[in-house]
């Protein structure tokens, strides 16, 4: 069921300094299909993004029908130094777990966007979609179709619309906090695993188009010839997909390969500030370097206190 209005839209998206670009691409390409009667709000949390690519990425919004407001990220000492991180997905990605003490109360509904997708439909549509009773709504992993039986979905994170009322009235930061004391050595999915524990069974179904999770793997062939997920399924989605989600490792701005639909991902950067970047070698071997410094200094931190690093 459709409910129409002409409230703002609220977007939440969290990213470090690594994602700024990706953050403004997914930014920008939502404004560009913005109906013209429609305003957004975008709250970023700031997991330590630089000033200069803070005032690109405004660059890159900069719109009538859009505002920026930036949060300051949630204490990350609650998360431990042992909690689950690799390569793409970064402590940023654990933010969104504790929404509801980062935005203000007179927020009811949000919609959350990971940083590593295009969007291509008026987010008003998704917006105006009539919630119910449920804590959230979402698009089924196509990796993991189901928590731990047929009977019980599992969702993929990465574009949500969260009934922020209902997280509130049943004390969510709370749960969250309390199951990683409890299972932070059972997570393998990060912050989305935390997710489909909590609201197993009390979701919504989007229709998959507004979380197409463009994986490589799948668009090889290799995903639906395990039967975990129809083929013709999977090409009307790709074909007429409303949100690209770059879920894969690899992805246009940190691979010399071609990922699947990395030339829509181009088209919007070179809508931004960044317009004309590319991955090349000099920056890939570059990023590699810089990688290795940060992790090297990761480890000396936390051996400086008597922490152990599990993370290597």
């Amino acid at each position: 069921m459709i409910v129409v209005n002409d409230e703002p839209i609220v977007v939440v998206c969290a990213a470090d300094d690594n994602y700024a670009m990706p953050l403004a691409v997914t930014m920008r390409s939502a404004l560009e299909h913005l109906a013209t009667n429609r305003k957004i709000v975008f709250f970023i949390i700031d997991g330590g993004i630089k000033e200069q690519n803070k005032q690109k990425i405004l660059k890159s919004v900069k719109s009538e029908q859009c505002y920026v407001k930036w949060l300051a990220k949630p204490d990350e000492r609650r998360l431990g130094a042992d909690v689950w991180i690799s390569g793409h997905i970064t402590i940023a990605s654990y933010y969104r777990l504790f929404l509801v003490e980062l935005l203000p109360d007179q927020y009811k509904k949000i919609i959350y966007l990971d940083c590593d997708l295009v969007v291509k439909k008026d987010l008003g549509q998704l917006w105006d979609m009539e919630m119910g009773e449920s804590y959230l709504l979402g698009v089924p992993d196509y990796k993991i179709p189901y928590l731990s039986s047929p009977d019980c979905k599992y969702f993929n994170a990465g574009v949500l619309v969260i009934n922020l009322q209902k997280w509130r009235a049943n004390n969510i930061t709370d749960k969250v906090n309390k199951y990683l004391q409890k299972n932070k050595g059972y997570i393998t999915f990060h912050d989305q695993d935390v997710l489909n524990t909590l609201f197993a069974g009390n979701w919504g179904e989007l229709d998959p188009r507004w979380n197409h999770q463009s994986i490589d793997t799948i668009d090889q062939g290799l995903m639906w010839k395990e039967d975990k997920f129809p083929e013709d399924i999977y090409k009307y989605q790709h074909y007429k997909s409303y949100i690209i989600h770059y879920t894969s490792p690899k992805k246009p701005w940190n691979t010399l390969e071609k990922c699947p639909r990395n030339d829509e991902f181009f088209h919007y950067v070179d809508k931004t500030a960044w317009s004309g970047w590319r991955f090349t070698v000099w920056y890939w071997n570059w990023t590699r370097l810089v990688g290795r410094i940060k992790r090297l200094r990761s480890k000396f931190y936390l051996k400086l206190q008597g922490i152990g690093s599990t993370m290597t």
